[in-house]
């Protein structure tokens, strides 16, 4: 390991301890609802696990869950469980060891440690000529900053680790440790599925045996969690994603396209779900906004994230790329993009290779480009914007608008744009282990 490493890693940890330090009680409300799906589990309660919805997803916990914190004092929003029942048995497990404070601090410093990981995970697999230390500042500066890493941070978001896993399985590609590759990316999709998707960019790509480790701790994974939870939460789990995909939801913060067009060309359509965090005597309701896809939308929408892959996978196959590697963060930019429901933390990820910008346009103008595509999503501007004639989130098209940019941005830095060539990049498949 090299000295400039080594500074790197200490940067982020000093970064991780300040954070903490700062902010020492996160909000963790997306990691409460592992919890809370850990503490229904152990009680036998399956029912209560996931929602109760059936035409749609709303974003609502199971009704238990309402009274289960009301009758301990919590109040303010509580997110539902959408994770494979696995991981309601590991909460169930960890609620035997500690309590939920402990485990919401510990996550905080973790994620930011995964946070700066993943940032010089992307560093080595980018092959960037960019320092290190450079390129870690720079990617937590983005990261910390936005809305993309702040707001996944303070959620203590499980997203943090599935996007940690899907970086290091590139990286893992690219040194020839391909099983270990496979291997992680198929714990990013037992944790959320959509990682699987991108198993298929080995076999264009020829990585064989990597897409092999993938089908095998993939299915090693799902079969322990059926013998731990059960077939029947598991199809309680699908329904749920089945939901998910036929709903949009509306916030400022899901940067995708379906949101943008349902706030654009539907909004008479949408459907207000008020927040629990809203009191009785609050004057204007808060929450979120949702509308059910019309099916022919819906079959347009999957049409599009299965070409995306086919796209990525024939140009993955040209092996002509300037900088091949880059193509595995712009197909997770151009996935989330086209997903019904991505929060600006779906593109971790991609966004940990953000200084490569730097690298293949120069100090400069990569600067400047960086600074054009994530100004919208600075955490401090987000309550700045105001409702505009018929866009009512303006914040959510700002931030949708300024990802596909950056999709933009990646495909030219992958196809040799630019005035700095990255460091020399073996072709796909020709390292292998």
């Amino acid at each position: 390991m090299s000295r400039s490493v080594v500074i790197a890693l200490l940067v982020i940890t000093m970064v991780a301890g300040v954070i903490t330090s700062i902010v020492p009680e996160f909000p963790s409300e997306d990691l409460r609802a592992s919890w809370l799906a850990g503490v229904f589990f152990e009680s036998g309660r399956l029912d209560q696990i996931y929602p109760a919805d059936t035409e749609a997803y709303t974003m609502l916990p199971p009704s238990e869950w309402v009274h289960y914190m009301r009758a301990r004092n919590r109040n303010g929003d509580i997110f539902p469980f959408i994770y494979p029942p696995l991981w309601a048995a590991v909460f169930a497990w960890l609620g035997k060891l500690t309590d939920f404070s402990t485990i919401a601090a510990i996550a905080g410093f973790i994620n930011t440690l995964l946070l700066g990981g993943m940032i010089l995970l992307a560093w080595k697999a980018s092959a960037s000529r960019m320092s290190p230390v450079g390129f870690t500042m720079v990617g937590l500066l983005v990261l910390i900053l936005t809305t993309i890493g702040s707001v996944g941070l303070l959620q203590n978001q499980l997203q943090i680790l599935v996007g940690f896993l899907m970086v290091l399985a590139i990286e893992r590609t690219r040194s020839g440790a391909e099983i270990a590759a496979g291997t992680a990316l198929a714990l990013a999709a037992a944790i959320k599925a959509y990682p699987a998707a991108f198993a298929l960019l080995w076999l264009a790509s020829g990585h064989r045996r990597a897409f092999i480790a993938f089908l095998v701790s993939g299915g090693m994974l799902a079969l322990t969690s059926v013998a731990v939870a059960g077939w029947p939460l598991h199809q309680e789990f699908l329904h749920q994603l089945a939901l998910i995909k036929k709903t949009v939801i509306l916030t400022k913060f899901s940067y995708s396209i379906d949101p943008a067009i349902g706030q654009l060309f539907f909004a008479d359509d949408l459907r207000l779900i008020p927040s629990l965090s809203n009191t009785e005597d609050a004057e204007d309701p808060v929450g979120w906004f949702i509308i059910l896809k019309h099916p022919l939308w819906n079959l347009i929408s999957s049409l599009l994230m299965v070409l995306v892959i086919v796209v990525v996978a024939l140009a993955m196959r040209r092996r002509n790329i300037g900088n091949i590697w880059l193509l595995w963060p712009l197909a997770f930019v151009l996935f989330a993009l086209l997903s019904p429901i991505s929060w600006g933390y779906h593109y971790l990820p991609a966004v940990a290779f953000a200084p490569v910008l730097m690298t293949r346009f120069g100090t400069a103008r990569g600067g400047m480009l960086l600074a054009l595509l994530f100004l919208p999503e600075f955490i401090l501007l987000i309550d700045l914007y105001k409702p505009a004639g018929p866009i009512s989130h303006p914040a959510q098209l700002a931030g949708t608008m300024a990802m596909a940019g950056y999709a933009f941005a990646l495909g030219m830095a992958a196809g040799g744009a630019g005035t700095a060539p990255c460091r020399q990049a073996q072709p796909a498949g020709e390292k292998r282990r």
